[in-house]
């Protein structure tokens, strides 16, 4: 797959199909930025976030041992933000890049602005970057450029969290994406990014189901295929496959990941189809062209959607669905009250009904927290539908660490668990014995 025949049809096609408004702000974005560089890390950023420093004290020296380029899309609209405060937090994060650069010793650290008149969706900023990441890649003649996609809200990363990326794609010219390890809040056991480092255990658990669901997707244990699911806020590829499966959607209110992802995988010159095609139809990865796991790329980010969608009783994983990011901005929402509301709502695996994990002889307490938690697996799963018959969702609930006693009807309201054995629910009880609730 060559870059340059690809992004000259991409612009042909997609260019053409885009407002003038986004195509003059496109080409205006990538003339103001001279840069060579194979690897671009692309990163949205609202007006009105704060944490911009501690994304570039994370990445900067990473991109600069890699000669990466960093690009902020700093971005609002008049729906949320006048225009005089929207200039005057521009003109904030304008003065915090300079200071990156100087701090790291490296000038390819660039930000672009734009004040939409309405609020945009999460397809169009992303898809805006990548587009100006395919002009400033084709007018500089880059045979094999790559884009890292992050979010600024990034808590933690690896060390080689750049470099690993860049050394896949430098070393298999086909691969085509690339994801690593997204946490939210936690790493393991430790909640790293969670305000106060105070453990809440829905959160936790969310972490667990969702890495479960990638390993099994990644297995081809679910889903009738072998396949990699990327998240918004680190996903890879090359700007070859980018732009030869369409590029972002520019319409996507939230899961334009799972869009992007989804044409990614399904991009196959050499595939045909005898049926009609539908969201649900499996695609044969042409093997010419890879897809990889980065175990080496892995990071935390703020979780505060998915502490918002606990806060009101809803399973984490359905946050991006019930909270868009179009109606939602993440910077708007305050990680430390969640996680404090989360805690002390008696509604939820609160600090005291943890607690009885380790006392044997509270079995109703104990029997009550284990439906709770089996009901939230479950129906979080449901939504998930990835796994698509019994078979597939057992064996998402064992990846979990869930073990159904024998025979038991994984649709049961009250299944038979053997929670001894369970993975989960020993992590749940060490995360009890060492939590500050204090």
């Amino acid at each position: 797959m060559h870059f340059r025949s690809a992004c000259a049809d991409f612009m042909a096609t997609h260019f053409f199909r885009l407002s003038e408004e986004d195509r003059l702000f496109i080409f205006e974005a990538a003339n103001a930025i001279d840069i060579r560089a194979s690897t671009f890390v692309l990163v949205p950023m609202h007006c009105d976030e704060e944490c911009l420093r501690n994304f570039l004290d994370l990445l900067a020296g990473q991109a600069k041992n890699c000669n990466a380029a960093i690009i902020i899309f700093f971005n609002g609209d008049s729906q949320r933000t006048n225009a005089e405060n929207f200039r005057h937090k521009q003109l904030v994060a304008e003065r915090e890049i300079r200071n990156a650069r100087d701090r790291f010793g490296y000038s390819s650290i660039y930000i672009i602005s734009k004040y939409f008149a309405s609020a945009s969706t999460m397809g169009r900023v992303r898809g805006l970057l990548c587009d100006i990441a395919c002009i400033l890649a084709y007018a500089k003649s880059i045979d094999h450029p790559i884009i890292v996609n992050m979010d600024v809200d990034t808590r933690a990363i690896s060390q080689k969290y750049l470099s690993s990326f860049a050394r896949m794609f430098a070393s298999d010219l086909d691969l085509k994406m690339c994801a690593g390890e997204v946490n939210y809040g936690y790493k393991g056991l430790e909640p790293v990014a969670v305000p106060d480092q105070k453990h809440v255990p829905e959160l936790f658990l969310f972490n667990e189901l969702i890495k479960a669901i990638q390993r099994c997707a990644r297995n081809g244990d679910i889903n009738f295929e072998n396949r990699i699911w990327l998240e918004g806020c680190s996903m890879a590829f090359s700007l070859a496959a980018y732009c030869a499966c369409g590029g972002f959607e520019f319409d996507k209110k939230s899961g334009e990941d799972d869009a992007i992802g989804r044409a990614l995988h399904r991009y196959n010159p050499n595939a045909f189809l005898s049926s009609v095609i539908t969201e649900d139809t499996i695609f044969e990865c042409d093997p010419i062209f890879t897809t990889s796991f980065n175990p080496d790329g892995w990071l935390v980010t703020d979780p505060r959607r998915i502490l918002q969608a606990i806060s009101l009783g809803l399973p984490g994983i359905e946050a991006w669905a019930d909270l868009p990011f179009l109606d939602n901005a993440g910077a708007h929402m305050n990680s430390t009250e969640l996680a404090q509301r989360c805690r002390i709502d008696a509604a939820f695996i609160n600090a005291s009904r943890l607690k009885t994990i380790r006392d044997p002889q509270n079995i109703l307490e104990r029997g009550q927290l284990a439906s709770h938690l089996y009901s939230l697996i479950y129906r979080s799963i449901k939504y998930d539908r990835k796994a698509r018959n019994d078979t597939q969702f057992r064996r998402l609930l064992e990846e979990v660490g869930i073990r159904l006693r024998s025979g038991e009807d994984i649709h049961s309201d009250k299944p038979q668990i053997d929670w001894e054995s369970s993975g989960l629910f020993m992590a749940l009880t060490e995360i009890s014995r060492h939590a500050d609730y204090s």
